[in-house]
């Protein structure tokens, strides 16, 4: 839809040049050339660079571990310390997923119409 955007403003000013929209102003100068004459209001497109944010989105994943429920020592056991150590069980890997946003500078080119006063020789 942009393309066609683009090229339809493109056709339009190609119109605009070729077609006399009415009398110069009060001053009678042209805008291109500064000859006092009498000058036709014309269309002409023009492009400007805009930098606009261009937003992408990624995943990071980072793995961490979780531990299993601790135990005591076994029953048997006659260390005198199985009341307090805690043995842990074995660990499980997760990972975890975290969404991360980056912004980034682009220039794209916009279209704008200007009306200019132009003498006969540079309509042409």
């Amino acid at each position: 839809m942009e393309i066609s955007l683009k090229l339809s403003l493109a056709v339009l000013c190609l119109v605009g040049l070729s077609n006399i929209v009415g009398l110069a102003g009060n001053d009678g100068h042209c805008d291109n050339c500064g000859c006092c004459c009498e000058c036709q209001k014309v269309c002409r497109i023009v492009c400007e660079m805009k930098e606009v944010d261009k937003v992408t989105y990624s995943c990071k994943c980072d793995d961490f571990c979780v531990a299993g429920p601790s135990t005591h020592c076994h029953d048997g056991c006659t260390c005198g310390r199985c009341q307090e150590s805690q043995i842990p069980t074995a660990a499980y890997v997760r990972t975890k997923r975290s969404l991360v946003k980056t912004v980034e500078k682009v220039k794209k080119p916009t279209y704008k119409l200007v009306v200019e006063n132009l003498c006969p020789n540079c309509c042409r």
